[in-house]
């Protein structure tokens, strides 16, 4: 259990962007989804509500009392129910125009966050997905550790083949070329790490992520790159890991897990 606010609290009059009673419907839709092992209904109602959470890339302080709430349920539900709404979580996470979380609300809100983490990595590895969707869901992972590069979610264009970075901080624009393309070559070429390596600290549930990118076999060319990526998660991505980095994480990711249908590599 995290904390959480009580949906029936008179707080949730003085928040902007959704209801008490919007979300104890959701919540209600996921826990019949759950029984029945079907997720259509609830998420309809989810794609209604998330309007709510953000609009135009602005969030509302209403979703810092939603999403510990919210993210509860969907960790309790199959990792195959829940890839668009971890997808969905990242882009409100990764908004551009966030106000501060309220300070009573800060603590169950981070909470979320841990736990968003875990139910969305155990999603990634769980489920195949189509090549964009899987850089969506590892880029909102990275999102939910804590890590900047997560800000390419804003980005994505897998229609185009590329991945277009924007530095948050000075604007700059950085275009990796065929990012989405089959898995011929990596589309970056590896970085060095620092030496030694930073360690997020705490338990972190990248572990998993490191044993499976160790498993794949994505040709020669992609050993130098796939190091970097094991060593990325095995750190459990600290905020302090270089960008690159993480995007040889992603890349990684999308090229063992993602494919044109869910069931190929395409990198």
């Amino acid at each position: 259990m995290i904390s959480k606010l009580p949906l029936h609290s008179p707080r949730w009059r003085d928040l902007d962007g959704v209801t008490a009673d919007e979300v104890k419907a959701l919540l209600e839709d996921m826990a019949s989804g759950g029984a029945t092992g079907t997720g259509d209904a609830w998420r309809q109602t989810w794609k209604h509500l998330s309007g709510g959470l953000m609009d135009d890339g602005t969030v509302f302080d209403g979703t810092y009392a939603a999403l510990p709430h919210l993210v509860e349920a969907a960790a309790a539900l199959p990792p195959g129910q829940t890839v668009d709404f971890w997808v969905d979580t990242g882009y409100v996470v990764t908004a551009e125009d966030r106000p501060p979380v309220p300070a009573d609300l800060e603590a169950g809100f981070g909470a979320a966050l841990r736990l968003a983490e875990q139910a969305a990595v155990r999603s990634l590895l769980a489920v195949g997905s189509p090549a964009e969707v899987c850089a969506s869901l590892a880029l909102s992972c990275v999102a939910f550790a804590g890590h900047h590069t997560a800000a390419a979610l804003w980005s994505l264009a897998p229609q185009e083949g590329h991945l277009l970075l924007v530095c948050p901080g000075c604007g700059a624009d950085t275009e990796i070329p065929g990012f989405f393309v089959d898995p011929v070559r990596p589309p970056l070429d590896a970085p060095e790490l620092p030496d030694p390596a930073r360690v997020r600290p705490g338990e972190h549930p990248w572990g998993e992520v490191a044993t499976a990118l160790r498993e794949e076999a994505l040709g020669d060319g992609w050993e130098p790159f796939l190091r970097v990526a094991r060593e990325v998660a095995a750190a459990g991505v600290p905020p302090e890991t270089p960008g690159r980095a993480v995007l040889c994480l992603v890349a990684g990711l999308v090229a063992a897990k993602g494919g044109p249908g869910g069931n190929g590599p395409a990198g």
